[in-house]
């Protein structure tokens, strides 16, 4: 084999000398422009006109303050190699639109042939929010007395617990109608540990209040850790300062203590689990219930509510299009099939009707019987062995 052939010692030579041109062209241009933006401002401050024509400022220079504020949006920050312009824009698609961190530099292409702007990476898109969101967390927070503390844990990632403290004065509640966003919220403080007690959660709470003042109420979810800490420092404290439980939590605790004993309730969520598994991708996906979560359950208990409600008013309007007809009986005629093929597998539901049959023969038979009997039944897609709760669909039809 022959060595790699090395690269022309002079050609090299000659391709950096033109890419530090190129680099010194940039930097005089930028230099120019931002000359002549501060001698603009410089005159406008001092009342005079616009400079003589022996210092006419290069073509394309602001001669208006709008003017220059869009020179300077065209113009990297220190240290930057993207404009303004470039920055402003991904913070706000990325913040604002909803944009992820490769998303944004795709829009950006879209707009580069009518817009002065430049592709950013995604890695930098990442960095400019992090940088922005930890100019926001070091932002030194107005000193008042009507602070409202609202403490919570965030989910653990690993061995680490992260303890979020967001701040609200009392006087812009009314602002906000009572009910806050997450923009009228001031981040306070951001403390990651491996092993959280209430100790360090009254460290933290008075680290804070050092800087925002006593507050006059601490908003939490009467966690072991949080709660204590709390205790601690109020007991330090000589302005009174309230603890509040928080009251979606509060909430969710009283409908944990009714609904989880209740019977009908967990066979509720276990026929919800089965058809949920049984039903996905079929033609009856659209009916199917929401996903149970593994934590903050009764936080979501509403979920269920809202679908069950809507199943049962599905049933109501009649209008069963949507499902393919496969088994179709009326109400009237599944009625007498439960009846009189009494079996435990013959059970109503909410919009249909689930019968443990291998075929259609044996439930045929009865339903003749009945004056509303439909004849459009035929053989049940879901096999010889359906699951109890999940078994051939009846729906209710018009006839």
């Amino acid at each position: 084999m022959h060595p790699p052939a090395t690269q022309d010692p002079s050609r090299a030579k000659a391709l950096d000398k033109q890419q530090r041109l190129r680099a010194a062209r940039v930097k005089i241009r930028d230099l120019e422009a931002s000359r002549a933006y501060w001698k603009n401002r410089a005159l406008a401050a001092q009342g005079g006109g616009p400079p003589a024509a022996s210092e006419a400022t290069p073509v394309g220079a602001a001669q208006e303050p709008d003017a220059a504020a869009r020179q300077q949006l065209r113009l990297p920050p220190p240290g930057h190699r993207h404009s303004l312009l470039v920055i402003q824009l991904t913070l706000q698609m990325f913040l604002g639109a909803g944009l992820g961190s490769r998303g944004v530099p795709r829009v950006l292409s879209l707009l580069a042939p009518w817009m002065p702007v430049s592709l950013p990476a995604h890695t930098t898109v990442l960095n400019w929010v992090y940088r922005c969101g930890l100019a926001i967390l070091l932002q030194p927070p107005q000193r008042r007395e009507d602070w409202i503390y609202i403490a919570d844990h965030t989910l653990e990632l690993g061995t680490s617990k992260c303890l979020v403290i967001l701040g609200i004065p009392a006087a812009r509640l009314l602002e906000t109608g009572y009910s806050p966003s997450h923009r009228a919220m001031q981040v306070l403080a951001v403390k990651v540990t491996t092993h959280s007690t209430g100790e360090w959660v009254a460290t933290v709470l008075r680290e804070v209040a050092e800087r925002t003042g006593v507050p006059v109420q601490i908003v939490a979810d009467h966690g072991s850790d949080l709660h204590k800490g709390i205790t601690l420092f109020r007991r330090e404290q000589t302005t009174d300062c309230v603890e509040t439980y928080d009251i979606s939590h509060r909430i969710a605790t009283l409908l944990k203590a009714e609904l989880q004993p209740d019977a009908r309730w967990q066979t509720f969520l276990a026929h919800c689990k089965r058809t949920l598994a049984s039903f996905q991708q079929t033609d009856l996906a659209f009916l199917l219930p929401p996903r149970q979560r593994t934590k903050a359950r009764f936080m979501h208990v509403d979920t269920h509510v809202e679908w069950a409600q809507n199943l049962l008013a599905y049933q109501e309007r009649g209008d069963f299009s949507a499902v393919r007809p496969t088994c179709v009986l009326t109400v009237a005629a599944g009625t007498t099939c439960a009846t009189v093929w009494a079996s435990p597998a013959c059970v109503p539901c909410t919009c249909c009707w689930a019968i443990g049959i291998p075929t259609r023969q044996p439930s045929a038979r009865p339903c003749r019987r009945h004056p509303t009997y439909s004849s459009r039944i035929w053989t049940t897609p879901f096999g010889i062995s359906p699951t109890p709760a999940a078994r051939a669909f009846w729906k209710a039809s018009p006839g």
